[in-house]
Order: C-alpha cells, then structure tokens, then sequence
C-alpha cells in the first residue's frame, strides 16, 4: 500500500508547525473528492460550510476552493503548489479511498515539503476508517472525526501559532482515540451560510444546490447509519440541532438573487422531534412565503414526524397544516426512509416506524399533491426468503413500485455501524461467517454470506444484474431530481424530461418483475442456476429496450441532447450485450442440470 510522510504527527512538539515553513499563513484549501467517474451530484455543501464558517471567523483569510466533480486532482495539486496555503482540509466520503491515494501521491511527488500544507481528511472514509485505515496507510495524515468548522479552525488557530496541538478537537491522535476528551459539535448559531462561489456551476449543469435547516436526527437509532455519530444524534443533549430561522430564509434569499430556483435541504431530519418540530417547520414556511422568496426545496424527512399512530390527533393535525404550509412556501418532493415493507425487517434496522405509519405519511403527501420518493433496502445478511416475499407483496399492494429509490437494494453494512453487532451475535450463534474483510474504499464489510441460502441465490443473480445498470441508473435520476430546474435547461426539453421518468418507472417495474420470477422459481424448481439465467435473460432483453427508446429520444433533437446521459447509456448497452452472452453460456449449462431444490438453513 502507498504509504505517504508528511511533515510532523499528532503527538509531534507543538512548536513545530504542520506545515512547511514557506506556506502562506493566510490561505487555506478545502477539496472535496467525489468517487471516481460518478455522475455529478451537485455542490458538496460540507466544504462549502465550513468554507462560509472560516471566512465569517477570520475575515483576513483567503480560502481556495475545489470540488473534484469540477476539478481536476493535478489541477488542484498545481494551484495549492502556487498559492502555498497552509492547510488543505480534504471531505473524503465514501468510495474516495484511492482518490485520497493519488492525492497524497500529487502532493508528496510536485509540491516541495518545504511549502507542502498541513494536510487534515474528514467525513466518512476518515470517521470510520481513521484508526484502522488512514494511520495505517498515511500515519502522519490529521484525521478529523467530527464537523469540520470545529477542527479546521482549530488547526488554523494552531499554525498560527495561537493553539497547542493537543487541544485540537475532533482530532485522532497517533494512538487512535480522541485527543483530548470527548468529541464537541458546533453551537447550530455559528453555522454560517456556505460559499457559495461554485453555485451556478453547478445549478447551471442540473446539479442539487443544498440548504442547512438543522444538524442530528431527533431518532438517530437506525442500525445501518454512521453518519450520526459524526452529527451527534447518538448524543441525547446534541441530537438534533436547528438553526435560526433567520439564517436560514437569509441562505434562501442570497440563492433566489444567484438565480437558483430549486434546492435540497441537506437535513436528515428536516423536521425534528414531535409537534415543537412541526411547529417551527410552519413558522419556517410563513417567513418564506413572507419574505416573498420564490424557490421549490426538497425535505428528507421521517415519516413518523408527519404521522402519529391513531390516536395521536395533535400530531396527525399539525402534520397535515405542516405540509400545507410548506406547499404554499414552495415544498414540491418528500424523500422519506422506509427501508423495508416487513415488520421484522424493520426491528433489525431499528427504524423506530410502523408501517402503517409510512402509508399515513405517504398518502398526506399524495393529498397535498406532493411527489414522494421514499428508501428501500429491500436485502440484508440476515433476511429469509418469506421476508422478501413479504417486501415484494408490500411494494406491489400499495403501489409503490414506481416511488422507491431503488426496488433491489443490498444493504451496506457500514464499519461502526450497530448492525455489525447484530451479525455478529448471530455469526456466534450459528457459528458461521457472515461478515468478511473491510473495504477501505466504500468504507463497507464484505458479506460473504447470507442466513438463508435463497437469499444468497437472490443475490448471486441480482447483484451483476444491478450493478450493470447502476451508473445509468444514477444519471437518469440526477437528470429527473427536479423537474422545474431541468425543464430550464437548454439541454433537456419538457418532452425528454418526460421520456426520462418514464424509463426510470419502466426500469424499476422490470427490476421488480425479475425479483418476484426468481421467488417464484425457488418455491417451484429450486435453486436452479440454468432457469435463473433465463429469466435474467429475458428481463435484461426487456431493460436494454428501454434505454434504446431512451437514447432515440434524447439523440433525435439537437436542443434534447445530454452528453451524459447518452454516454451511460450507450456504456451500459455493450457491457449489456456482454452480459447477455454470459446468461446465454450459463443457461446452456444449467439447463443441462436437475435443478437444486431449496435447503432450509
């Protein structure tokens, strides 16, 4: 493995700076690295905040900064060797491990160690994998595990001179534990509105411009997550943290003036606990409509915030004038988390929800007219084959087929995650192995089993058939976050805007109809690979139509086209005919088979 040196560790004396002594004390870098090749996404609002936060701290500093999904690593590398700032903080999410790599190959092989920054990664690569991973591979890197305001200005305040090392906070030491006590988060007053210098780059290309309303999930239980212990919502006294109202319609101003007419709120609990959150959602949604701000947002929400149990009249009331409001203020799509249609399923993921509280939930939105997205994780190591079955009849009865983000989804069994003690209680019990190595890239273990071996047929056959369409799949979505924004587009009409959603709903049908075949298959024949093939086959033949009637669209009319998208599509259908032929020779063979009958484990 590469492993880099920079010019000092943790545990260093504090009268030796981070950085080399020709650095510039008065710039700092921010990048945030994006997964290589990933379709762009939209502004990487943790950079930019913290961006906004250093600036609103220090007005003298000058702050450079670079987003990967707009700028080339060498390019970044070239500019920091020029400017010489005198730290570079790096957001390192997941999937960017070999970008961190090539990064700290540029830095160490074209920029001198004299004038080389102080080199500090965050975000989830860095908050997992910090003691197991980047000390290992980079032993002298900072690793912030916290929000990233706190520890930069921190480490600012100490190349400057003003601030002992060891008082850093949020910040591993070489021994792989918190430097000094327990990890602090940010006061939701002091966070200040982003940088905004890359807005209308990426609102121009249809990339999500992003919104803070509050920090922490007022449940912050969920098994599967990590991203609260970084947030705080695993700490009682922290856990959901609003901003001022104020602040909040000011950031909307200052993008309704940039021309910005769609945004997402980066929350992941917009609303916050109980009938005080709904509350002030409404207050939110009066200043908005009274400060005459014309702008559409997207909410991420927990359905349980809208929609009590029966019974709970005050809070079903205040859901249903809440999202009243917001439509009048400019709500137009509600992305909720249901993860599973299996009560089981759901204890496991601990998602504190009933499932009648999702289609409560689900169906104020459709009353009010607003579009709704919702998560599914529909495969866990743990799952039985009646549990899927029940998922599926879940999806199919109420109609949400075409509303999940995704029908096959696999869960990612996130290092740190609760869930990983879930599976190992049970691997200790079975004595079996379910979980294997860790990825350092996605941050993820490997499953290298599952408890019910037609779950692990399931997967062996819908894994490659997802990850073939993975990338197109994602772009189409970008392409159709917002309808209003991309209609604006020179490069997309209303009419291919159109012919988009209707090959996602076409697409996510297909999917289903593949899954519910090889349930059936199971119960019918077993696990017989040969008719497993065959089904993959014909429904793979019905997925490659889809993406040629799309592709003849979006090509026909000059003002249609979209390089993007019609590139995925067209890398999707040769690695697609690939494909087909590996179905073909395996069918060939399973056919040739008796076919395996279903063992109960």
């Amino acid at each position: 493995m590469l492993k880099v040196q920079f010019v000092r560790t943790v545990d260093s004396m504090d009268s030796v700076s981070l950085a080399g002594r020709d650095c510039d004390r008065s710039k700092v870098a921010l990048l945030a690295l994006m997964p290589g090749g990933f379709p762009l996404v939209g502004e990487s609002l943790g950079i930019c905040a913290i961006s906004g936060f250093l600036k609103s701290r220090y007005p003298g500093l000058h702050v450079l900064l670079f987003d990967q999904q707009l700028h080339d690593l060498q390019e970044v590398v070239k500019v920091i060797d020029r400017e010489r700032p005198v730290l570079l903080g790096v957001s390192a999410k997941h999937g960017t491990f070999s970008q961190l790599q090539e990064l700290h190959r540029l830095l160490q092989t074209t920029i001198p160690q004299d004038r080389r920054p102080a080199v500090v990664a965050g975000n989830a690569v860095a908050a997992l994998g910090g003691t197991t991973a980047l000390q290992r591979v980079f032993p002298d890197l900072q690793v912030a595990t916290g929000e990233g305001e706190i520890t930069m200005a921190d480490l600012y305040e100490h190349v400057q001179g003003r601030l002992p090392l060891r008082r850093v906070r949020n910040l591993l030491s070489s021994s792989g534990g918190p430097q000094d006590g327990a990890k602090e988060y940010l006061d939701p007053r002091l966070i200040a509105a982003p940088d905004r210098c890359h807005t209308l780059a990426f609102s121009s290309a249809g990339g999500e411009i992003y919104v803070e309303g509050s920090r922490g999930c007022a449940y912050g239980m969920c098994s599967f997550c990590t991203g609260s212990d970084v947030l705080g919502s695993r700490t009682r006294s922290v856990r959901w943290r609003p901003r001022p109202l104020e602040a909040i319609v000011r950031d909307l101003r200052c993008l309704t003036d940039l021309g910005v007419g769609v945004v997402t709120f980066a929350d992941e609990d917009f609303f916050g606990p109980g009938v005080d959150g709904l509350r002030r959602a409404q207050r939110l949604a009066r200043e908005i409509v009274s400060a005459g701000i014309r702008i559409r947002f997207r909410i991420n929400a927990r359905a349980r915030s809208v929609s009590g149990s029966t019974g709970d009249e005050a809070l079903n009331a205040e859901g249903e004038k809440t999202i009243q409001l917001l439509k009048q203020a400019g709500l137009c799509k509600v992305a909720m988390g249901l993860e599973s249609g299996v009560a089981s399923q759901l204890a496991r993921y601990r998602k504190g929800i009933r499932l009648e509280q999702f289609n409560a939930a689900f169906r104020l939105m459709r009353r009010h007219g607003i579009e709704c997205e919702f998560g599914f994780i529909l495969i866990d190591p743990l799952m039985t084959l009646e549990e899927l079955k029940q998922a599926l009849e879940f999806l199919r009865r109420h109609g949400y087929v075409t509303v999940v983000s995704a029908v096959y989804k696999e869960l990612r069994v996130q290092v740190g995650s609760p869930y990983v003690d879930q599976v190992r209680e049970v691997e200790e019990a079975r004595q079996v192995r379910i979980l294997g190595e860790i990825d350092l890239e996605s941050q993820e273990h490997e499953v290298v089993s599952h408890v019910d071996p037609s779950i692990a047929f399931i997967v062996s056959i819908m894994s490659p058939w997802s990850d073939l369409m993975y990338r197109l799949f994602y772009a189409l979505r970008v392409l159709t976050q917002y309808p209003a924004q991309a209609a604006m587009r020179p490069d997309v009409s209303r009419s291919a805007q159109h012919i988009c959603f209707q090959a996602i709903r076409e697409l996510r049908e297909i999917e289903f109809r593949l899954l519910t075949d090889l349930v059936r298959l199971l119960e019918e024949q077993g696990r017989d690979r040969g008719l497993a093939s065959e089904l993959c086959r014909r429904n793979e033949l019905a997925r490659r139509n889809v993406v040629a009637r799309l592709l003849d669209t979006i090509v026909a009319a000059p003002a249609d086209r979209h390089v993007r998208l019609s590139a995925e599509a067209n890398t999707y259908l040769q690695r697609s005919t690939e494909f087909l032929a590996q179905l073909n020779r395996a069918g060939a063979i399973g056919l040739r088979r008796e076919p395996l009958h279903v063992h109960q484990a």
